[in-house]
């Protein structure tokens, strides 16, 4: 049987082809564990995907920062 369900990784990529820039914690809301070798496996695959760390506040209203991954040319 053949499904024509997008892999974690594609799923990934698309977004990140669409421009996006994504944190580990969208790709779990999305239903994609494992993010992190989810991208390793990507860029493994020959994609070029840098990250950055960004200022970010918490919940809690605290300064703190996180990864985004994001897709260059």
């Amino acid at each position: 049987m053949t499904t024509n369900t997008p892999t974690q990784c594609q799923r990934i990529l698309n977004l990140l082809q669409a421009g996006e820039r994504v944190t580990v914690y969208q790709l779990h809301v999305m239903g994609i564990n494992g993010a992190t070798t989810r991208i390793k496996e990507l860029r493994d695959a020959g994609h070029n995907i840098k990250d950055v760390y960004e200022p970010y506040i918490n919940q809690a209203n605290k300064k703190t920062r996180r990864k985004v991954y994001f897709l260059v040319s």
